[in-house]
């Protein structure tokens, strides 16, 4: 999966979906964040089986995919970015 999309619009929506992130799970799994390529850009989805909250954001992908990637470590990273364009690849 790759994808380029604006470092702010990321963070702006892993703000959103992170609320629904687990804090301590039984399944480490609800404390990821799914991303998904899709037609508008990248969906980002978190849950805690409780709750579920999914946003998208523009992107332009070049490699269609799907990951789960650590919630709170994912957020951390994506904050300490310059602005600007940011280049994902997982």
């Amino acid at each position: 999966m790759q994808f380029s999309c604006d470092t702010n619009k990321l963070n702006e929506g892993l703000s959103i979906v992170s609320r629904a992130l687990a804090v301590r799970s039984s399944k480490p799994i609800l404390e990821g964040v799914l991303l998904e390529s899709c037609e508008e850009g990248i969906r980002l989805t978190c849950t805690d089986m409780a709750l579920g909250i999914e946003t998208v954001i523009p992107a332009t992908v070049s490699e269609e995919g799907r990951a789960v990637l650590p919630g709170k470590l994912l957020c951390e990273i994506v904050r300490k970015l310059p602005g600007g364009v940011c280049n994902v690849s997982i």
